[in-house]
């Protein structure tokens, strides 16, 4: 099943395959989770997971920065996201108490998308330093594994152990 929405940190546990990118969002489709050391040192699978990673580490940071210049507006932004979805439910709900269903379920999505990426965006700040590490981390091993020094994926040498 490719689901739209992201919720919490898959960006880092990998619970979620990128299917494709878009400009405000990513296609996803669930997959099982990484173990930790995955979290940390598996290079990345494609260049749709690394923007996937990338998106959920930079648009944080640049909300930051912004809350940093204007302190005001970043107080002020969530008001007006909560209001633009309370004014969708309450024109969803007349839509619905008309008759028109289409209208007050496409009514009834804004507003569902517009809280669920506001409350993303929380979530992405408070976790902002882990994702910093495991983008760091990840993308070494990426450039480790491209340049035939290093794979994760690799079994383990066993055998005798030269002693120096």
């Amino acid at each position: 099943m490719v689901s739209r929405s992201v919720s919490g940190i898959d960006h880092i546990t990998g619970s979620k395959k990128v299917v494709a990118n878009r400009i405000t969002h990513d296609i996803v489709e669930p997959q099982k989770r990484r173990s930790v050391g995955q979290m940390f040192f598996q290079p990345y699978e494609s260049s749709k997971e690394f923007i996937f990673c990338a998106r959920h580490t930079f648009m944080p940071a640049a909300l930051i920065g912004l809350a940093i210049l204007d302190p005001v507006g970043v107080a002020i932004a969530p008001i007006i996201i909560t209001g633009l979805a309370a004014g969708f439910l309450l024109v969803g709900s007349l839509a619905a108490c008309a008759g028109w269903e289409s209208a007050s379920t496409d009514c009834f999505d804004h507003a569902c998308n517009l809280i669920n990426s506001m409350c993303q965006a929380i979530i992405n700040m408070v976790v902002l330093p882990l994702s910093a590490l495991v983008m760091l981390t990840r993308g070494i091993s990426t450039g480790l594994q491209a340049a035939g020094i290093y794979d994760y994926d690799a079994p383990p040498i066993t055998g005798k152990v030269m002693h120096v």
